[in-house]
């Protein structure tokens, strides 16, 4: 697809879609405060640039961890070829937006969904400590409040260990300081809150 049509599409999609204020209610909810579940958006213009940094090969599978509303996912369905894209989000907000936005694209953009039939989008609620992507091939986890207070954390750290060779992991702010992982800077990127170093890590034993 034509980067430009994706994009516009991005944008009509999320249009007077105020994450921030859905992440908000999200978390009054909650009988708990966690600073991992700090919010915050990818750009449609960095993330296409981190993404194509990335390289992904057709048919390939991308997670993102802690999805919020969706938006790099979204980026992923519209302008590459993966097999299967998988948004996990644990707080049921955001959660319910990322669904109801697919919903819009397949309704709206239902011979562009046509095109795209060998894609598989979905979005999942859920903690993604507890569930299985090792199937990943390109996983994105925006959350550097998370890696600070659980990288150590022996769950994650298993999660990790299971990936397959070749697997990239993209970052913002902080590395994953394991030994499987090859880590490389792609530069700085523009986010929501401002200016961040990305880092991608591969697996590489």
């Amino acid at each position: 697809m034509d980067i430009k049509q994706a994009k516009d599409i991005f944008h009509w999609l999320y249009a007077n879609t105020d994450g921030y204020r859905i992440s908000i209610e999200a978390r009054k909810k909650l009988s708990y405060y966690y600073i991992a579940d700090t919010y915050g958006e990818v750009e449609f213009d960095s993330f296409y640039q981190i993404l194509s940094l990335a390289q992904p090969k057709p048919n390939k599978v991308f997670y993102d961890l802690g999805s919020g509303i969706g938006k790099p996912s979204l980026v992923a369905y519209l302008c590459f070829d993966f097999s299967k894209i998988i948004g996990i989000e644990k707080l049921e907000g955001l959660w319910q937006t990322s669904k109801n936005i697919l919903e819009r694209l397949q309704k709206h953009y239902l011979e562009l969904c046509k095109t795209k039939s060998n894609s598989q989008i979905d979005f999942i609620q859920g903690n993604f400590l507890d569930l299985d992507f090792s199937d990943g091939d390109v996983i994105f986890i925006n959350s550097y409040t998370f890696f600070y207070y659980q990288i150590y954390d022996r769950l994650f750290i298993n999660r990790l260990k299971k990936l397959k060779k070749g697997t990239k992991i993209i970052t913002t702010v902080m590395p994953i300081t394991l030994p499987i992982f090859n880590i490389k800077k792609l530069g700085r990127f523009k986010f929501s809150w401002g200016e961040e170093d990305v880092l991608i890590h591969s697996v590489f034993y």
